[in-house]
């Protein structure tokens, strides 16, 4: 139980900061254009 929730907090964070430079760095969204 706890080792899946520290997988799932790890994934959760991933997404977060990859949205996070996917706003603030218009060319990061441009080279990853299949990412949506």
């Amino acid at each position: 139980m706890i080792m899946k929730n520290i997988i799932l907090n790890v994934f959760y964070l991933e997404v977060i900061s990859k949205m996070v430079n996917w706003r603030s760095n218009p060319n990061w969204e441009r080279a990853n254009g299949s990412y949506r």
